[in-house]
């Protein structure tokens, strides 16, 4: 039996995230980290770049994919439960309020100021969890070949849905597949 303190703390840390994650799910993936990686240790390195990949790569926002996951493996469905509506309470409370009055402040310099401001958080967010995915993803590879491999698919995953446009659902499942192929004759 999970300890109600357990819930406690996953409701109030995906709260804090969720306030504070402006730009959406990508943005918070270096908070995520930080949270359950660093402090908490809920999480290992190589399970958090497990778990990026698999709520990129699943339907849905990343940040409530994440919540479901880390959820989930804390306290199990209750868990998911509570983490995921934290996650999703926050954002859905400011955009209320955003919606309302918005409309008659919007013309307003200190809010218009306060927007432009948003926008660095919002790139300055986004490059941390960009740097994060990236380390995560390179120390757990055990040998040169992968990193190569990942290049790779990679480069393979960006021509098919840039210069082919082909579907992303459909990039994701062939690169996927490649990954699987890899594992299986251990090239991975």
């Amino acid at each position: 039996m999970v300890d109600v303190g357990v819930y406690l703390e996953l409701m109030i840390k995906f709260l804090k995230i969720s306030t504070i994650g402006f730009g959406g799910g990508w943005s918070i993936i270096n908070l995520l980290e930080k949270e359950f990686v660093e402090d908490s240790k809920w999480l290992s390195e190589e399970e958090f770049s497990r778990l990026v990949a698999i709520a990129a790569s699943t339907p849905g926002p990343i940040a409530l994919n994440a919540a479901t996951y880390i959820g989930y493996k804390v306290a199990g469905v209750l868990g998911s439960i509570i983490a995921t509506f934290s996650v999703v309470l926050p954002p859905y409370v400011v955009i209320l309020l955003i919606a309302y009055g918005l409309s008659y402040y919007i013309d307003n310099i200190y809010v218009r100021g306060f927007i432009n401001g948003l926008k660095a958080v919002v790139i300055g967010l986004f490059s941390f969890s960009t740097y994060s995915v990236f380390r995560n993803t390179f120390m757990t590879l055990n040998a040169p070949h992968q990193l190569v491999l990942l290049l790779i698919l990679t480069l393979l995953f960006i021509i098919m849905v840039y210069r082919f446009k082909l579907d992303v659902l459909l990039a994701v499942i062939v690169v996927g597949m490649l990954g699987v192929l890899a594992t299986v004759f251990r090239i991975w």
